[in-house]
């Protein structure tokens, strides 16, 4: 009796000790928002609570390193205790919160905290993970030693010097995040190519790395070494270790060849994985043979400038150098990959690439990059001699007739990202960017006055605006956004995108375009995108002269001009002024010369007043009998005569009227 009154005791306990549990875990279950700020800017509200957390964003600062986030604003290295930052940069955990949130508070705010980044002589990352690298702690003692030698043989002090080694443990995408973090590393040794940086460490080359080369062996293994700084100190050792670790030494950066009537590109590179069956004495022969075709096609062969240049590493670090240089018209030796690991884009960065050409020993790939007679001469010659498979036709050979492009498309709409800070984009550049594509497409062929184009701004951080897009569903290409679309902004590639294009300049910043649509105006103007002169048409538009002077020739009867015109003229700037925001900006006056004047008289008015920026109504006598310099004139019909308009002064503001001048809306204020 009494074993069974003790069982039914336990019971009852643990029941009891099951139910207060559960209730005390219930009150834990409470949701707890996260309101994250960043130097007094709203980043975002998070919830957490203690079975979930919150990922959140990692802040940065110029010439300082993000430590995480703190109850305390403005906390300090040094005199705040880093108990108060969070135990992640990028996650918030409900331990990170539970000591500072109040019995009834169910929000708390976190400021993002920063400690200054010290100043070093000089910091080397060393990938610590002796399996990849071949390095180990033994392998960097050694080289540390070798490099306080030669720095003292320089006139140097080492012991004296801030020079830090620094090993960084885990995967490529762990350790080129944490160098990123820490923003004090000159120089990487023990990582891989170009291609394995970018792509899988997420840096970017221009930003994160200056250069990126092969062939040095500190340790087991014949790594890479990457240069990240640009300081003396810097420079010097980067070079040491290829003179010192390198049986090649530092590579030289090709010089481009500008007087080269033909510059081929071959591939020295020879490996177990790869081998182009290139080298030296093949090309050598090479040029000879072709030296000796081009005698029979009509050219002196013998005194044609054909540069052979050699380039070796990887295939991104490769092809990269070449895009790099620019003057290259074929590539030999390389394979099918120059795109998808080697970065370069078909129809942009090479024309042709086609395989079964034996030159060496190995059959390999000849690409074509350029569209000149003697290009095409040659690279056609290389398969009739080389190959067993005849070359395909050029799809963009002049001689054939080129297939015309689909004007088919009467709608394009282009989403850009107004939010200047990081899209570098504005409403004036957005109105420059308007004309110059409305330009591009007229010439193409479209009737514009068919044509429904339209230019949305799209404001909030990327996953606000990207989801207005989705939302939208009608866009067909964006300006401005990053890389980012995909893992902040929600949108999936193949779905709600087709493509993502980087470096493109805009407002001074290297932006994305995004394709969406598969249409044909949305292909076009995407490849025109990434031409120069689109890229002209996205810079930064600096307005120096604020004051615009519009002349307009009073004489109805012969230009057809009449107040009721002018006046809705300035109704109709008056507003696009306040579209682009220069309303307080910018001032304009509309003058009026007298129909009682003669073109001559208007001539010598307008020139001894020397400020007008644009005229109106005068016809083709303006420089002859008026003796007014222009700059550019438009045929422009006003009231049914045929008249012109004439920019007389070259400033940015005076282009972007004269331009909008010329758009259909305002011409039928003139009708």
């Amino acid at each position: 009796m009494k074993k069974r009154f003790i069982a039914v005791l336990i019971a009852f306990v643990v029941c009891l000790a099951a139910f207060s549990g559960c209730s005390a875990v219930k009150g834990l279950e409470r949701d707890v928002q996260v309101i994250l700020q960043n130097e007094g800017e709203y980043v975002g509200t998070y919830t957490v609570n203690i079975f979930s957390n919150a990922v959140v964003p990692e802040m940065t600062k110029e010439g300082y390193q993000f430590r995480g986030w703190s109850p305390k604003d403005n906390w300090t290295e040094g005199v705040d205790s880093e108990d108060l930052l969070s135990a992640n940069t990028g996650l918030i955990r409900y331990d990170d919160i539970k000591d500072y949130v109040g019995k009834e508070s169910l929000s708390i705010t976190l400021y993002a905290a920063y400690s200054e980044i010290p100043h070093r002589d000089l910091v080397i990352a060393w990938y610590d993970k002796e399996t990849t690298s071949g390095l180990n702690q033994e392998y960097i003692d050694s080289f540390q030693s070798a490099l306080y030698s030669y720095l003292t043989t320089q006139g140097y002090t080492p012991d004296q010097m801030d020079i830090v080694i620094r090993g960084y443990a885990g995967d490529v995408g762990t350790t080129c995040s944490e160098i990123r973090k820490d923003s004090d590393v000159d120089i990487m040794i023990g990582w891989s190519s170009t291609s394995n940086l970018t792509e899988t460490g997420g840096m970017t080359e221009g930003t994160d790395f200056i250069e990126n080369n092969g062939g040095v062996t500190i340790g087991a293994k014949e790594r890479y070494a990457a240069r990240l700084t640009d300081t003396e100190l810097c420079n010097l050792v980067y070079r040491w270790i290829f003179d010192t670790y390198s049986e090649t030494g530092l590579p030289e950066e090709p010089e481009p060849q500008p007087d080269a009537d033909l510059v081929i590109a071959w591939y020295d590179r020879h490996t177990d994985s790869t081998d182009s069956g290139l080298t030296q004495e093949i090309m050598d022969g090479f040029v000879t043979a072709l030296r000796a075709y081009l005698s029979t096609q009509g050219y002196d062969g013998a005194a044609l400038n054909i540069v052979t240049r050699a380039y070796s590493g990887a295939v991104g670090d490769s092809c990269g150098a070449i895009k790099e240089v620019g003057d290259v018209d074929i590539m030999l030796g390389w394979s099918s990959n120059i795109d998808s690991t080697g970065g370069m884009t078909e129809g942009v960065d090479y024309l042709q690439n086609v395989g079964g050409v034996t030159i060496g020993t190995t059959e390999r790939y000849a690409a074509r990059l350029t569209n000149d007679e003697l290009t095409r001469l040659v690279y056609r010659w290389i398969f009739d001699t080389y190959s067993e498979t005849p070359l395909p036709d050029y799809s963009d050979d002049p001689s054939e007739e080129p297939e015309a492009p689909d004007l088919s498309d009467r709608t394009l709409k282009i989403a850009w990202y107004d939010k200047e800070e990081t899209s570098g984009l504005n409403r004036l550049i957005i109105a420059n960017f308007e004309n110059a594509l409305d330009a591009y497409l007229a010439q193409t062929g479209y009737p514009m006055a068919e044509m429904n184009i339209e230019l949305r701004p799209y404001e909030g951080d990327v996953e606000t605006s990207c989801g207005a897009i989705m939302q939208d569903g009608d866009i067909d290409l964006m300006l401005g956004w990053g890389k980012n679309i995909g893992t902040t902004g929600g949108m999936t590639e193949g779905k709600d995108f087709a493509e993502n294009v980087s470096d493109i300049l805009m407002g001074g910043e290297s932006r994305y375009i995004t394709r969406i649509t598969d249409t044909a105006i949305a292909k076009l103007v995407f490849a025109w995108l990434q031409t120069q002169p689109a890229q002209d048409a996205l810079a930064k538009v600096e307005l120096t002269d604020t004051k615009l002077v519009i002349g307009w020739y009073a004489k109805t009867s012969t230009t057809g001009l009449t107040d009721t015109m002018i006046s809705a003229l300035e109704t109709s700037l008056n507003a696009y002024l306040a579209q682009l925001g220069l309303t307080d900006t910018v001032t304009f006056e509309i003058r009026e010369y007298g129909e009682d004047l003669g073109v001559s008289d208007v001539g010598e008015q307008v020139n001894s007043q020397g400020d007008v920026d644009i005229l109106l109504g005068m016809g083709n006598n303006i420089t002859t009998t008026g003796k007014i310099e222009t700059l550019e004139r438009v045929d422009y019909t006003m009231g049914g005569k045929g008249r012109n308009i004439a920019r007389l002064t070259d400033d940015e503001l005076t282009k972007l009227v004269f331009a909008w001048l010329q758009t259909d809306d305002v011409r039928a204020l003139f009708a």
